[in-house]
């Protein structure tokens, strides 16, 4: 039963090229006619002559369907394999230029280094002025700190560069306010600032390389009955603000420094950098 199912199926999913029943079909529209005279058939023979030709219609339209499936299902399969065939192309050439980058990579490497060091020797040998500020000396015949007295400080600086810097120029302001403060700090570097440009300062000597004699001095405003009580009890401090600005053949260039005293009520030596780290910075251009 199972073989003869077999059979069967194997029967019904073959179909012959497409027109070999509709050539059946007109062969027996001829043939029949000749053999067989139409006025002498009886109902069933015609019925069966009908379902024949309906049959052969039938299975030449399923001979239609079976073969665009069959030509679909080929053109699908050859696609398949041309994209198969691509995709291992196209592998292929991924793994060609991952290879070739991982070559040029490891062949670029060395000069990349070499580049590198270059470029680190070009900057440390290239003539430029490097100016910084070396300490904060405090006069002491200027103590004790009272209203309506000041405070007088000499200030040094230095060239770390291998070129003179010319047309030198420092100045220095002092302020008094909360220690420790973001906030502080913000309000007088804006204020600063804003001194900068209104006013002039002073000029120093061409800033030879390497050479720490260079200093100038400078005092504060006369402190206030507040400022001096809030000095005094530690809820204030003395805040310092630098800049030096001088020339080299590379352009004009700023150094600034921040820092506040950790305690004026017991010294003048031992101070902290400002918070912010844009408040100290050296060596960055001078835009005015």
């Amino acid at each position: 039963m199972h073989r003869a199912i077999c059979i069967l199926h194997d029967v019904w999913a073959w179909y012959p090229p497409i027109g070999v029943f509709i050539s059946l079909l007109a062969l027996l529209g001829v043939v029949v006619p000749l053999l067989r005279d139409l006025a002498k058939m009886g109902p069933r023979e015609k019925a069966l002559w009908t379902f024949v030709m309906f049959a052969l219609v039938l299975l030449e339209i399923r001979s239609i369907y079976l073969d665009r499936n069959a030509h679909d299902r080929e053109q699908k399969e050859a696609r398949d394999i041309q994209l198969s065939e691509f995709k291992k192309i196209a592998d292929g050439i991924d793994r060609t230029l991952e290879q070739n980058q991982k070559n040029f990579a490891a062949t670029i490497k060395p000069l990349n280094n070499t580049l590198r060091t270059a470029t680190q020797t070009l900057a440390y040998t290239s003539p430029k002025a490097i100016g910084r500020f070396t300490a904060t000396q405090l006069l002491p015949q200027f103590l004790p700190v009272g209203v309506g007295k000041h405070l007088r400080f000499n200030v040094y600086y230095t060239n770390d560069g291998n070129e003179s810097g010319r047309k030198c120029i420092v100045d220095v302001r002092f302020y008094v306010g909360k220690p420790l403060s973001a906030e502080a700090e913000a309000k007088i570097w804006l204020d600063f600032n804003q001194w900068w440009p209104s006013v002039g300062h002073s000029k120093c000597l061409t800033l030879m390389p390497r050479d720490t004699a260079p200093f100038g001095s400078f005092s504060t405003a006369d402190f206030k009955q507040e400022e001096v009580d809030g000095l005094s009890n530690g809820t204030l401090t003395l805040y310092v603000l630098k800049r030096l600005i001088y020339s080299d053949s590379a352009g004009r260039w700023r150094t600034d420094d921040c820092f506040q005293y950790q305690d004026v009520r017991s010294d003048f030596e031992v101070s902290k950098p400002c918070l912010n780290p844009d408040y100290y910075k050296s060596r960055y251009p001078d835009h005015r």
